[in-house]
């Protein structure tokens, strides 16, 4: 199941959403964090950041920052592998 995950992941150009590769392959979101961070601690993949572009015209001026910000929040968390591997 491990290196399904792997697989999937370097399958998707690298990088994938965790919501979208829970959906892919048919596996609980969280049973997938586990296995996610089972790849991170080998540093076999890394997480991706998210930086909010409050300059967008979908949050504005008055976003609240990535901390709080609607848009941030529904991406959730994404990985990607790290080049050379």
């Amino acid at each position: 199941m491990l290196t399904r995950v792997l697989d999937a992941l370097q399958a998707s150009d690298g990088q994938i959403d965790l919501n979208e590769l829970s959906e892919r392959l048919q596996i609980d979101r969280y049973a997938l964090g586990g296995m996610i961070e089972f790849w991170v601690h080998k540093g076999r993949i890394q997480p991706l950041e998210f930086e909010a572009d409050c300059s967008s015209a979908a949050c504005g001026p008055a976003c609240p920052g990535a901390a709080e910000c609607p848009l941030v929040a529904t991406l959730g968390p994404a990985y990607k592998i790290p080049n050379g591997r």
